[in-house]
């Protein structure tokens, strides 16, 4: 069902099986991920917030409530989650990216460019690094031209 984004039949998949067993964290992180990916960010925020009060510590998990912290604005906190993924093994080059994208939305540029850097260092596609790179640039750019007008 994951290959082709059938969004729906995993959901009631997942959904099918919490019946059964209402207190499988797997199954239940798996439902949040899903509704992310879906686009239904309130549905994955109540999921993994869920787990999250429940004590449930894990890479995947902090690194999807940052993505929802990210898509709602709220940088900061997405910056939080990020990092706890990190600290709690997230080795991928993708926490970097966001990471970086999370800092540059708070104008952090050294901060996102070193997440940058992280990322393109771990294998990350160079194209995706240049171009968060640039934006970099271009935001700096930007803001050192309007603060001498």
């Amino acid at each position: 069902m994951e290959r082709v984004d059938n969004h729906d039949g995993l959901i009631q998949h997942y959904k099918g099986h919490l019946q059964g067993d209402p207190e499988d964290v797997s199954v239940t992180q798996a439902l949040a991920q899903v509704y992310f990916d879906k686009g239904d960010v309130e549905s994955a925020k109540f999921y993994a917030d869920h787990l999250l009060n429940k004590g449930v510590k894990n890479a995947q998990l902090y690194q999807l409530r940052g993505q929802i912290h990210d898509k709602q604005g709220e940088s900061e906190l997405a910056v939080k989650r990020y990092t706890q993924s990190v600290d709690v093994g997230n080795r991928t080059s993708s926490i970097h990216v966001m990471l970086g994208v999370a800092f540059c939305k708070q104008d952090r540029f050294s901060e996102a460019e070193a997440e940058f850097n992280k990322a393109r260092l771990k294998g990350h596609n160079d194209v995706t690094i240049k171009n968060n790179l640039a934006v970099i640039y271009l935001a700096q750019v930007g803001t050192n031209m309007w603060l001498k007008c």
